[in-house]
């Protein structure tokens, strides 16, 4: 269905057929009809968020982008309520309309490949992205690819090598603000019999990466635990791990430290509303802490396997709030995951 925002101009081609014409306008037809439907489950139970966010979808199919975000902000509106008041309510707002009126982009060929190309993690000067790659013909490597100014294209990825990448899956990189630490999860030896959570480090953003260690049993489980995240300040890490002491099937977890030169404490599980019965995974935290981004096949969502949604606090002292998904834009019928935000919040991978 989404796709039907771009197939107009075609299906009005003097060589597409009467029949394909016929097909979109009986697709049409049946959208619309969702559209009425849900408008009136809507004027039955206007506080029901869940049926907002599926009539956006139907008026971003619709090319409806005004509806679409009014229906967005009307869904927004009732898990988080905005106070008018205060600027912070305001920027979030600002920066979810951002979202909703973007239109995303793919890297192309130069980084992307015919392999699965996933869980991307951008530098805190957008100037490396850090991904996971099976091109190489095996598990997943992790690669990187630079540029020289942020409007510059993209060079082509380098693998991160034998000191980084192993015979066994690493992947979900996550690099520190400095750009000296890069954690990441991998299935190698040396863990804890499972996926676990690693990071490897350097002298200078010219040096190469050292040996991997892995971060050791506080932190890691004999369950899967993957997707790291590293605060900007470097002292709160937000994970994800299928623990059996969760919520659901799969947590976000977060373990917080006086220093960076202190160890990590005992992770704690970020309990609801952030955590479902579901899965809850690969989070990225903005630089200021306030938001978390992370993928979920939780109820209440839209996509055919799993979405991209965001909580927000308005302190990092503070509880997190509502989980929110992305809406229409971000999030498809298919597989929309791995979010990686930009230090600065204007992009999102």
């Amino acid at each position: 269905d989404a796709a039907l925002a771009n197939v107009a101009p075609i299906l009005n081609s003097k060589y597409v057929g009467s029949e394909a014409r016929r097909l979109y306008n009986q697709i049409l037809a049946e959208i619309r009809e969702h559209v009425r439907s849900l408008t009136e489950e809507i004027q039955t139970n206007p506080e029901d968020a869940r049926n907002y966010l599926l009539r956006a979808q139907r008026y971003y199919c619709l090319r409806e982008t005004k509806n679409m975000i009014a229906d967005m902000e009307m869904y927004v509106n009732i898990l988080i309520p905005f106070d008018e008041t205060n600027p912070q309510d305001l920027r979030f707002r600002e920066f979810l309309r951002g979202l909703w009126q973007s239109t995303p982009t793919n890297l192309g060929p130069t980084v992307n490949s015919s392999f699965l190309d996933s869980t991307p993690g951008i530098s805190a000067d957008g100037l490396s992205l850090y991904f996971s790659s099976t091109r190489s013909g095996g598990w997943a490597d992790l690669w990187i690819t630079t540029r020289a100014t942020i409007s510059d294209p993209w060079d082509p990825p380098v693998n991160l090598g034998p000191m980084v990448s192993s015979s066994y899956t690493d992947d979900t990189p996550s690099i520190s603000y400095d750009g000296l630490t890069l954690y990441f999860s991998s299935f190698r030896p040396g863990g804890l019999d499972s996926m676990d959570l690693w990071i490897a480090t350097r002298q200078t953003t010219d040096d190469q990466w050292g040996a991997p260690v892995n971060l050791g049993p506080t932190i890691n489980s004999l369950s899967f635990d993957w997707s790291p995240s590293i605060s900007a300040d470097g002292l709160l890490l937000v994970f994800s791990s299928k623990r059996p002491d969760g919520v659901g099937k799969g947590d976000l977890w977060m373990t917080r430290r006086s220093t960076i030169d202190d160890p990590w404490p005992e992770p704690v599980n970020l309990g609801p509303p952030v955590n479902s019965q579901s899965v809850e995974a690969t989070p990225s935290i903005s630089a200021d802490g306030l938001l978390l981004f992370f993928q979920s096949n939780r109820t209440g969502g839209y996509g055919g396997q799993v979405d991209i949604w965001v909580v927000r606090r308005k302190t990092t002292d503070d509880p997190w709030s509502e989980p929110v998904n992305l809406g229409p834009v971000i999030n498809t019928w298919d597989y929309d995951g791995t979010p990686s935000i930009s230090a600065d919040g204007s992009t999102l991978y």
